[in-house]
Parts: structure tokens; sequence; C-alpha cells
């Protein structure tokens, strides 16, 4: 995946979070549909359902769990800064030997 796909992505999560948020549908009482929340079903939806962050209360009816997206968020972030520290080393290995 490209570095602007990924960017596409996370812009498309951030704007379903909050639009979750805005219409309070943070517990499972509060649930809305997909449809109620301006979206349709979509991969991203899916992946979000699937880890967790929108959670199915009723057919066709969710909430976000601030926890599971909070942890995906600290997840992708611990990925990055991990990918960053090899790069660099990497970089700082290969100065060193011209």
């Amino acid at each position: 995946m490209s570095g602007t796909a990924a960017a596409a992505i996370a812009i498309k999560i951030k704007k379903i979070v909050a639009r979750f948020r805005e219409l309070n549908a943070t517990t499972p009482d509060n649930a809305v549909s997909i449809e109620s929340a301006g979206f349709h079903k979509s991969r991203i939806f899916s992946r979000l359902i699937n880890r967790g962050v929108l959670v199915e209360t009723n057919p066709d009816k969710f909430y976000l769990d601030e926890l599971a997206y909070l942890k995906q968020r600290h997840r992708r972030l611990i990925i990055l800064l991990s990918l960053l520290i090899i790069v660099t080393v990497i970089l700082l290995f290969t100065n060193n030997f011209k």
C-alpha cells in the first residue's frame, strides 16, 4: 500500500470516528446504523468492525468503542515509530561505511 493510500484510509477512519462521536454513538444504547451516520458499508467499515472499533449491537446498528480505537491508534504509532527507528539505524549504518 502506498503512503498516499494509507493516508487516505487514515483520513477516512478519522471522519468515521468523528461522525460516530458527533452522534454520541459511543455506547450500545446509542448505536446507529451506518447509513444514518451518512456512510455506507465498505472495506474500511469491515476493517473497523473486525478490529472491534465499531461494534454491532442489533442488526445494522453500531457504536464506536473508544478504547478499541485508542488501542488501534497506539498500535499504528508503535509500528510507525519502529519503522522510523529501523530506517534511521540502516541509514546511519550505511553512511558509516562510505
